[in-house]
Order: C-alpha cells, then sequence, then structure tokens
C-alpha cells in the first residue's frame, strides 16, 4: 500500500487537493456518473449512498470531503463526517483505476489534510464485500470491529 502511494506521487503532479469546497460534491457526482459509463459497476446500494450524501450535503453536520486533482482532472475523492468526537467517518472514497494508487493517495492526503480535534479514530464503515478493501482496511491494523446484524421483515 505505502508503495502505491510513493509511485502515484512519483508519478503523477498533484496540482490541487481540495477539501470540503462546494465544487467538490458536483465533481464527485461528475466522477461517479463518468466511471459507471466506462468499466466501474458497484452495488446500487452504494450508488443511493453516495447520492444521497451528495444531495444532502449542506444539510448533514460535520460531513466534508476532499479530492486530488491531476491536470485539473478529479481522480480521487472522499466523503466523511466528524460528527463522532475522537472518529472521522470516511463514507466512500473513489478513485480513477487509470491512476495506480489514487484510492490510497486520497486515503493518506485527506486524513493527512484533516488533523484537527485529535481524533484517534478512523472508522472506514463497510467493505461491502469487496475482497480488496478488505484486505486494505485490515492492513491499518484495526483496535476494533463493530458487530453487525441484518433484519428482516417476514409480513406478518
Amino acid at each position: 500500500m505505502i508503495k502505491d502511494i510513493f509511485e502515484f506521487e512519483k508519478k503523477w503532479e498533484i496540482n490541487e487537493m481540495q477539501n470540503n469546497n462546494e465544487e467538490i460534491k458536483t465533481e464527485c457526482e461528475a466522477f461517479d456518473k463518468n466511471k459507471l459509463l466506462t468499466h466501474e459497476v458497484r452495488a446500487e446500494a452504494d450508488i443511493m449512498m453516495i447520492n444521497s450524501l451528495i444531495n444532502n450535503w449542506k444539510e448533514i453536520e460535520g460531513i466534508t470531503g476532499g479530492a486530488i486533482y491531476i491536470n485539473n482532472k478529479i481522480v480521487a475523492y472522499t466523503i466523511a463526517d466528524f460528527t463522532m468526537r475522537d472518529t472521522i467517518v470516511v463514507h466512500s472514497e473513489r478513485g480513477d483505476r487509470d491512476y495506480k494508487g489514487s484510492y490510497q493517495a486520497i486515503n493518506r492526503l485527506f486524513l493527512e489534510n484533516n488533523k484537527r480535534d485529535g481524533y484517534k479514530f478512523v472508522n472506514r464503515e463497510q467493505d461491502v464485500g469487496d475482497l480488496g478493501l478488505r484486505k486494505a482496511k485490515l492492513s491499518y491494523n484495526p483496535v476494533k470491529f463493530v458487530e453487525k446484524y441484518s433484519g428482516f421483515c417476514t409480513g406478518k
């Protein structure tokens, strides 16, 4: 993972890393639509969650985002919030796979650029069954796993 970040930063000149700019949400939405039209397919629930975050940006307390630009083009973004006292909750990260290391770079740069209020933990949320994401999350040596439960209505 560290190797991917170094390769990314060596190969690409990042001309901007923005945080919580109002333009980010619009560009994130456009980035996602472009990726969906090309080669990345995600679960409908994942797409709905991201759209909900973007569409309700101003109403969600503590929400923030960050994006990496190369040649004035967004190549990675993240959406997170700081609503918990000691924890950053990362809701979504997206990267352009044509820019190897973009996922790792947005992760590192976003956290570096948002060192505030003495957070101790990063909640990376669901891995939605993606083995690559699960492996990446485990590489951070998590201190705790939250038990997950599912409930179903039987209609009775």
